[in-house]
């Protein structure tokens, strides 16, 4: 499996995990985003750790304050470190693409949520960790309408 293909199925499992807690198990109008993201998140661990693919799982996730972070580990994938910053981009964009454009995890976004990724190797070196806050989505909206 290429790099990219990898980067597509891990960001789209993680986004169709959230954005089925989102719509099936909560009320976004209804609770603060700091009570929404820990109900989220202890939700989430009901069922981790998950293997979202043969190269990543979904280790836990932690909420606190407006954050989640999910913690994933990346398996039976040799990434040199001259890789590191193209994979670490293209896990960025896909996972921003698919947070901003999905209207439940875009609504949470511009109420304050933020969505962190800290990507492991199985022996729990860690490789990277990027953040997706409302700025990034305008930002994308921006270069989207140029």
């Amino acid at each position: 499996m290429t790099v990219g293909k990898l980067r597509y199925w891990l960001s789209f499992i993680i986004a169709s995990v959230a954005v089925f807690f989102f719509m099936n198990q909560f009320d976004l109008f209804d609770k603060n985003i700091e009570k929404l993201l820990f109900t989220m998140s202890k939700e989430i661990n009901k069922n981790t750790p998950y293997q979202l693919d043969q190269f990543t799982i979904l280790d836990s996730t932690t909420a606190y304050k407006n954050t989640i972070v999910y913690k994933m580990t990346i398996f039976n994938v040799n990434i040199k470190d001259s890789e590191m910053g193209f994979v670490e981009n293209k896990l960025f964009l896909t996972a921003r693409n698919s947070i901003c454009t999905e209207e439940c995890t875009k609504e949470t976004i511009f109420k304050g949520a933020i969505f962190k990724y800290m990507y492991s190797e199985e022996n729990g070196k860690h490789l990277f960790s990027f953040t997706i806050d409302s700025k990034d989505c305008l930002e994308m909206l921006k270069d989207d309408s140029k």
